[in-house]
């Protein structure tokens, strides 16, 4: 189950271990502007918010895996050094997988990010069919999930 781009009420997580399903929690980050994500204060808040955020919810059994936000452009430095800042902390702390969902292909190799989610916002998945297959050879089998898929309003 995953619980993207909010903070949830524990009781969720409570449900979760009842039946058995592991959760994914994505910290709410979302379509971060450069600027923000190269700046000291936001990478050291960020920090603690994700030390905070696993720290709280590390107690259940069902908490899986920790995103490290979305939107992310893999053509950013800015946003890759952010999660790999976010990542690194994480596995620092904890064996919980990390992922975080980018708006873009065109993805490189992210040390300590384990899965690689794709918002495949304006073409759609059948669309990029030969190049999500590249991905998936470059990222590795099990890695690339898709975040989200839109498609555009005609």
């Amino acid at each position: 189950m995953r619980f993207a781009k909010s903070t949830i009420h524990p009781y969720y997580l409570t449900l979760c271990e009842k039946y058995g399903l592991l959760v994914f929690l994505e910290i709410p980050i979302n379509g971060l502007p450069k600027g923000i994500a190269k700046d000291e204060s936001f990478i050291s808040r960020s920090e603690e918010f994700l030390y905070n955020y696993i720290s709280f919810y590390g107690e259940y059994s069902s908490f899986a895996a920790i995103g490290l936000g979305g939107t992310y452009l893999p053509d950013i430095e800015e946003h890759l050094s952010l999660i790999s800042v976010l990542a690194e902390a994480t596995k620092e702390k904890t064996k919980l997988l990390t992922y975080a969902s980018f708006s873009g292909i065109n993805l490189p190799v992210i040390d300590k990010l384990d899965l690689y989610g794709i918002e495949l916002m304006k073409y759609g998945a059948a669309n990029s069919d030969e190049q999500i297959k590249e991905l998936q050879n470059n990222l590795g089998p099990g890695k690339v999930f898709f975040s989200s898929i839109t498609y555009p309003v005609i």
